[in-house]
């Protein structure tokens, strides 16, 4: 049996900051592999809300364009099309993290 001196159980900030610097400090590591990398903010939260949120401030824009002089032909958003879009963008940084973690130094 092999001892630890860290265990990461969450793949939020602050579990993938202890996975990135605990081999760093000589602190043997175990992750576990079946936690969603992000947490909350990524998966959940922040950024899958700021996609939405972007999405429908620029549908508001187009319908103000003739106010500024750039006539848009009506039109709607496709809902699918933007939460694909939200998906995308979430799998995208859930990649980023995952390469953080893959190149994370080894245990000394």
């Amino acid at each position: 049996m092999s001892e630890y001196g860290l265990v990461v159980i969450g793949g939020g900030e602050a579990g993938i900051s202890a996975a990135l610097r605990g081999p760093a400090r000589g602190q043997g590591l175990h992750d576990q592999p079946r936690a969603e990398l992000g947490g909350g903010c990524v998966q959940t939260g922040t950024l899958p809300s700021k996609t939405l949120s972007n999405a429908a401030h620029f549908l508001e824009s187009l319908k103000n364009g003739k106010r500024y002089g750039v006539p848009v032909v009506p039109g709607q958003g496709r809902y699918k099309t933007i939460l694909d879009s939200r998906h995308k963008t979430t799998m995208c940084e859930v990649g980023v993290l995952a390469t953080l973690i893959r190149k994370k130094p080894s245990t000394p």
